[in-house]
């Protein structure tokens, strides 16, 4: 395709020659034995001011319409010429913008041109065949050396002018074409080894092509998804999706956070830019998405939050716990002395009171516990180890109300590093919870797996489970649907599994019971013995 520097480049050249042309009638116009050849002349100069003051119009618009104006203008001009002043040396004048519309090397415009002047060669042999025949030849002798003139002042322009300028810009679009060559490829490899995943996509949402981080992130391989519609989003988000579709296609882009499917249907959370394609005439032909998932920031961000809030509470609760304590501790005293009493009349009130003290003590201990350092006593110990042993606690209780516990372990002993009895009193809050959510003859399940460099714990039961509310609110501090509990076991779970830089998830329906997920960084693994 031309560029417009060439364009431009041709539309200089042409012109300046038919300049020349007419500063050369000019002077053969003294000496020009033809009736009104001043005419030709003063068309001549009237038609190359029209195209010089065009050619000033730095519009791209303009350069086709000039190139144009050129040509025809330009065979018109010499086919009038001859139907005034038939002569054979006129007829090759015709041949002159057949010759530029090759320079231009626009072939539409060559082809009509070479028709038209054919054309106009048999119209002008069939008006003035019997006037050629009759031409004295001796008198063409001055026609003859104006046409080697005019060749003449065109090779001094394409020596001079136009060759080292075409060369130019030769050279330039060569440059051009090695940095497209290079820009290309340089997107080539960004669009291959970007980790955020990058599809593109049809007007009609088909799948063009994506890269192989896409590939890695959805579980669609390129083959399977190519020329296809497939659906990257669950049903819940369909109708933003529709929307912002929509909205691209008239020219507008998005950055969002929203949730994405994979192949297996599983969702994420991810970071969105979604913007259209538009092609050299600026329209709209494609639409470009770039995904990046951001599961794991927005956990770090919740964890980071959950550790503030965790701070603000143990500095709260310490304070209040040995607010709490001082006072107690006298009255304690004093109640014992009553309770040891023979001769106490209230001893029914004696005994209620010291039962509450008892759970107030043990409310503040747990409050205590929020601001104690993270982790004192620390090293690599068997977590499976620490779980037998603290089911082992439960075992009575197991027996006698007849509930199965299966455990399964993986083939490896773990090590993780932290503290041991931190981690065995996450286990007894979780067993606890779940005890108390079955009813007798229940099922709990212990299995653990090893995924990568991460130990998986889950802990299930096909107990009563809980509602997405309670399911919500369950780290939240002091919240809990046992009236005598502080409602920060859970909020304590999660604070030492976050201190053993662990995760623990949870998942639960009313009347089927309740997963709970751990998961903690290996130290070091052993295999089991045999």
């Amino acid at each position: 395709m031309e560029t417009d520097k060439l364009v431009q480049s041709h539309n200089n050249f042409i012109i300046l020659f038919f300049a020349s042309v007419v500063i050369v009638q000019l002077f053969v116009l003294p000496f020009a034995d033809f009736k009104f050849y001043w005419v030709f002349v003063l068309a001549g100069f009237i038609f190359t001011t029209i195209l010089l003051f065009l050619n000033r119009l730095d519009e791209r618009r303009h350069l086709t319409r000039l190139r144009t104006l050129i040509l025809f203008g330009g065979n018109l001009y010499v086919f009038l010429l001859n139907i005034l002043y038939p002569d054979i040396p006129f007829l090759l004048y015709l041949l002159f913008p057949i010759i530029f519309a090759f320079v231009y090397n626009h072939t539409r415009t060559t082809v009509i041109l070479v028709s038209l002047t054919i054309s106009q060669l048999a119209l002008l042999y069939f008006l003035f065949h019997e006037f050629y025949l009759t031409i004295d030849h001796t008198r063409l002798v001055s026609h003859y050396v104006f046409l080697l003139l005019m060749v003449l002042i065109l090779t001094v322009l394409f020596v001079f002018r136009v060759g080292p300028e075409w060369k130019r810009l030769f050279v330039e679009n060569k440059r051009k074409e090695e940095q497209l060559t290079s820009k290309d490829g340089y997107l080539h490899l960004f669009f291959e080894h970007a980790q955020d995943a990058i599809a593109v996509f049809s007007l009609d949402l088909r799948i063009i092509t994506v890269n192989p981080a896409f590939e890695t992130m959805y579980g669609w391989k390129k083959g399977e998804c190519q020329g296809k519609k497939i659906q990257l989003y669950p049903d819940s988000e369909l109708r933003g999706v529709v929307q912002r579709n929509e909205r691209v296609k008239q020219g507008e882009s998005f950055h969002l956070r929203t949730k994405e499917m994979r192949k297996d249907r599983t969702l994420f959370d991810a970071e969105m830019t979604i913007a259209p394609i538009y092609n050299q005439q600026q329209e709209i032909i494609a639409i470009s998405v770039i995904a990046r998932d951001i599961t794991d920031k927005l956990q770090a961000e919740t964890l980071k939050m959950d550790a503030i809030k965790l701070k603000a509470i143990g500095e709260i609760a310490a304070s209040v716990a040995h607010e709490v304590r001082n006072p107690m501790t006298a009255v304690s005293g004093f109640v014992q002395m009553m309770n040891d009493d023979p001769a106490n009349p209230y001893r029914h009130f004696t005994e209620i009171m010291s039962e509450e003290i008892k759970r107030i003590n043990l409310i503040a201990s747990e409050f205590l516990i929020f601001s104690k350092p993270n982790i004192k006593k620390t090293g690599e110990f068997d977590i499976e180890q620490a779980l037998l042993e603290v089911v082992n606690l439960f075992e009575d209780e197991f027996q006698m109300r007849k509930i199965k516990c299966p455990i399964h372990l993986a083939e490896h002993q773990s090590y993780i590093f932290g503290n041991e009895e931190s981690v065995k009193q996450v286990f007894i809050n979780l067993l606890r919870n779940a005890l108390e959510a079955l009813s007798d003859a229940g099922t709990l399940r212990i299995k653990n797996r090893i995924i990568s460099d991460q130990l998986s714990i889950e802990i299930s039961d096909n107990g009563s489970g809980m509602n997405s509310e309670a399911l919500e609110q369950l780290f939240e501090p002091f919240y809990s649907t046992k009236e005598d509990s502080a409602g920060l076991g859970m909020v304590i779970t999660k604070k030492i599994i976050y201190d053993h830089k662990g995760k623990i998830e949870v998942a639960s329906n009313p009347g089927t019971g309740t997963v709970v997920t751990l998961t903690f960084p290996i130290a070091k693994m052993k295999p089991l013995a045999s």
